[in-house]
């Protein structure tokens, strides 16, 4: 009989058990997860059978108890519950051997299988847009287009402190594979595919808190407006170097980098190194494109209502014609002096030489001094949906006259700026200044709500910027209006992993973007004076 109640045991036990484990195994994420769960009930089993060789032992003795008060002749009568016992026993001892050699199995399993974690991301996003690099409906220039971009790779980790990371990416606009006559994207194939990131991480390496990358990597400091991601491009942004970091725990952080942006082989044709003559086409040019990156970002959060960064980045550029030295130091500010307030500041100094040309077109070189700021604040209310109030402020200087010996148009490094100087993307942090207000909400904890307007506005009296997609000249002497901006964005994470986002700007161009000349790909236009349009819808779905 106590055999069926060890059986009994093990059924309940089974019963409690298993349950428990689908439960944590479809609620986990990850490989991790997993074998988290089943180690969790190979323990729990564990006791569960402790417990049984307990209740079996006492048994024993209360019954050798009783036959030592009852007498030599009910050692007989029991013999047949004695023998029970000693199988129940030898049954749980069996079930235990088990359970070891299952968890045993668990563990080596987890170091050969489950230290690897999938990367996935697809994305997909159509926009709209009117008028938008020219502000003209003279030029016909609508146009609806789909965006499409593919991530998938692995992350390993064989042992801590050691971590591998690669990450293909497919990036494509639908329907441009292979436009010639006769052909479609049904049936091309242009090789979208790259390497997006592919590095090494070596951390808490000799010291907790030290790292070292090495590869092909992603970086954002701060807000991204020096270095970002640029995760809104199609293409998105990584760099090709090694970075040197350091991490006390969450009141200091350092980092030192060091990427090569462009390198041109030395080969040789025509008896000139191909270094001297890299032309579009086949047909030479005279234009050298090595560029490199170095830089050193440091933040410090010792307090918990204010946050600072300081960071000095140089980039050496050799571009024949058009070459630059520039450096770059700025510091960041992130005050919360109470709830629900937050407040913002940033501002760079750029130093160094660039090469520009004179009237009659030939290369000189010039002293560079630039500067740029940024500075918000914004305040949100603690009652149902979150409703945010803000303003910002952002200005960089720009050069009236880029053909004399003096530079002092800001040269913006390698930044995130979607959103940040309006939602249509056709202005930078360089030779303008842009105020607005904003406001968000939160109508559910998984949507969101923002409206943003701006006024644009020259920082100098004409000169030449990158705006409309290219490089846009205005007029001295004239108005610095440039015009305003409204946009609207919602988004909504649908699951952890699918998020949709759906944004609208309209752009009315001021008395200065009516006239101006913008070029864009080699073709210079005029620009006019019609409200230009963007839309878009994105869906994102990753692990």
């Amino acid at each position: 009989m106590l055999r069926t109640w060890h059986w009994v045991a093990v059924g309940i036990a089974s019963f409690l058990v298993l349950p428990a484990y689908a439960q944590k195994k479809s609620s986990g994420r990850g490989t991790e997860a997993i074998v988290g769960t089943l180690l969790e009930d190979v323990d729990s089993l564990n006791t569960i059978t402790s417990g049984h060789t307990r209740d079996i032992g006492t048994l024993k003795q209360k019954t050798d108890e009783l036959a030592d008060k009852v007498g030599p002749g009910t050692l007989e009568a029991i013999a047949p519950v004695t023998k029970d016992v000693e199988l129940l026993k030898a049954d749980v001892s069996e079930l235990k051997r088990e359970v070891a050699g299952l968890k045993a199995l668990i563990d080596k399993g987890a170091k050969k299988l489950f230290w690897m974690t999938p990367i996935f991301q697809i994305r997909i996003r159509p926009e709209y847009q009117r008028n938008r690099i020219d502000v003209s409906s003279d030029a016909k220039d609508q146009d609806l287009y789909y965006l499409q971009r593919l991530r998938f790779g692995l992350a390993v980790e064989p042992i801590k402190g050691v971590r591998g990371v690669a990450v293909a990416q497919d990036s494509r606009l639908w329907g441009t594979e292979n436009p010639v006559a006769g052909r479609d994207a049904t049936v091309s194939n242009d090789n979208n595919l790259d390497l997006h990131e592919g590095y090494v991480l070596l951390y808490d390496l000799f010291t907790p808190g030290l790292e070292v990358q090495s590869g092909r990597f992603e970086m954002q400091f701060g807000e991204g407006r020096q270095i970002g991601r640029n995760n809104w491009g199609n293409v998105g942004r990584s760099f090709d170097g090694a970075r040197i970091g350091y991490r006390m725990a969450d009141t200091f952080r350092i980092d030192a980098f060091g990427a090569v942006i462009r390198d041109v082989p030395p080969l040789v044709v025509s008896s000139q190194p191909v270094a001297t003559q890299i032309g579009v086409g086949g047909g030479p040019a005279a234009t050298l494109t090595d560029m490199n990156l170095y830089g050193l970002y440091a933040t410090v959060d010792v307090w918990k209502p204010l946050t600072g960064d300081i960071y000095g980045l140089y980039v050496h550029d050799d571009k024949t014609a058009d070459a630059s030295r520039i450096g770059t130091v700025g510091a960041r500010l992130v005050a919360k002096p109470v709830a629900g307030l937050t407040i913002e500041g940033e501002a760079a100094v750029q130093f160094g030489v660039r090469d520009t040309r004179d009237p009659t077109g030939r290369v000189i070189e010039a002293d560079h001094l630039a500067t740029a700021y940024h500075l918000d604040a914004s305040y949100e209310i603690p009652v149902a949906m979150s409703p945010s109030f803000g303003i910002f402020f952002d200005s960089a200087s720009g050069d009236a006259d880029p053909t004399d010996d003096s530079s002092v148009r800001y040269e913006p490094v390698f930044p995130t700026r979607h959103a940040k100087y309006g939602l249509m993307d056709n202005f930078s942090w360089q030779g303008i200044w842009v105020v607005g207000p904003t406001f968000r909400m939160k109508p559910h904890p998984t949507v969101g709500i923002r409206l943003d307007y701006r006024y644009f506005g020259l920082s100098t009296d004409g000169g030449t910027i990158r705006a409309f997609e290219g490089t846009t000249t205005f007029a001295p002497g004239g108005s610095k209006a440039i015009g305003h901006e409204f946009d609207i964005t919602a988004d909504w994470q649908a699951m952890e992993w699918l998020r949709f986002e759906l944004g609208y700007g309209v752009f009315a161009p001021g008395a200065a973007t009516e006239g101006a000349t913008a070029t864009v790909g080699g073709v210079t236009r005029v620009l006019g004076g019609d409200a230009a349009h963007f839309v878009y819808f994105q869906t994102t779905l990753g692990i």
